[in-house]
């Protein structure tokens, strides 16, 4: 089984590279890929494509994800993570914010700023690489979607709190905006993804538990990881249509992507445009 979906659960302190590292031994599969970065200290869902299946990458990195979160208030690091060197440090807040006024500002919120210890590319060269060198390059911010955001604790000495945030959103800025917002500095400490798009931690597994036996048995099908999307069932017709690349009639609105199955196997994506299927991505070839 070469194509399909793991769900894994990162452990702290490795990174998203190693899981793929230690997946290809396992599985003796080379191509394959995940679908949104960790940092080391962070732990969670990652989604990782097997095969053909690393072409649906730029779907599921689309979709909104989920965050458990506690980060500590008075200090600030050059990381924004535990990992990183502490720069400054202040008071801790005297008076916290009314929750429901944090929750609403949070959930205003419309741009963040992008970590000095990122990979976002700035004239050619990643952040973090201006930073290792000493050097501040104007970043512009990002423009972020919080979709929904609640407050599990907080107090003086830092807070709890779940997010589901849009794709690029950057948690270490996040909760250094809810510091400011309460009056101070803030570090997230622990950074838990709990789920992207319609696919949760529930279903993931431990680098831990598979191996070479029994890593197939975690292998997720198309439709149990790419929930959200519109789909369609073809026939037998429509199937020989989109095997030579052919657009089918499809009633319904313009949208793109379009998931076409063939009963259980995804076969293609497509942009649905003035009521027909036009072939994106064929899947059926491979």
């Amino acid at each position: 089984m070469s194509n399909g979906f793991l769900l894994i659960d990162k452990p702290e302190g490795i990174s998203s590279f190693d899981v793929i590292r230690k997946l290809r031994k396992i599985t003796g599969i080379r191509k394959m890929g995940h679908t949104g970065t960790l940092d080391p200290f962070a732990t969670g869902l990652l989604i990782v494509c097997l095969g053909k299946y690393t072409r649906l990458a730029q779907f599921i990195e689309a979709h909104s994800k989920v965050y458990q979160v506690s980060a500590s208030f008075g200090s600030k690091t050059d990381t924004g993570d535990p990992t990183g060197q502490v720069t400054e440090t202040t008071e801790l807040p005297v008076a916290l914010p009314n929750i429901s006024d944090l929750i609403n500002s949070t959930l205003s919120l419309q741009s963040l700023a992008i970590p000095a210890y990122s990979a976002v590319k700035i004239n050619g060269k990643r952040a973090y690489q201006y930073a290792r060198e000493g050097k501040e390059p104007d970043i512009p911010d990002r423009e972020v979607t919080i979709h929904e955001f609640s407050v599990d604790s907080l107090s003086q000495t830092g807070i709890d709190y779940i997010c589901r945030v849009s794709k690029g959103t950057y948690i270490r800025s996040l909760s250094q905006w809810i510091a400011a917002y309460c009056g101070t500095l803030g570090v997230t400490t622990s950074l838990r993804r709990i789920a992207i798009g319609g696919a949760s931690i529930d279903l993931a597994s431990s680098i831990e538990q598979l191996d070479q036996d029994n890593w197939t048995t975690a292998v997720k099908p198309a439709k149990e990881v790419l929930q959200g999307f519109s789909n369609h069932q073809i026939s037998l017709d429509e199937l020989t249509d989109i095997y030579h690349g052919r657009s089918i009639a499809v009633p319904g609105d313009d949208e793109y992507p379009v998931m076409i199955y063939n009963d259980d196997s995804l076969i293609a994506v497509a942009e649905r445009r003035d009521g027909r299927l036009y072939t994106r991505i064929n899947l059926s070839h491979e």
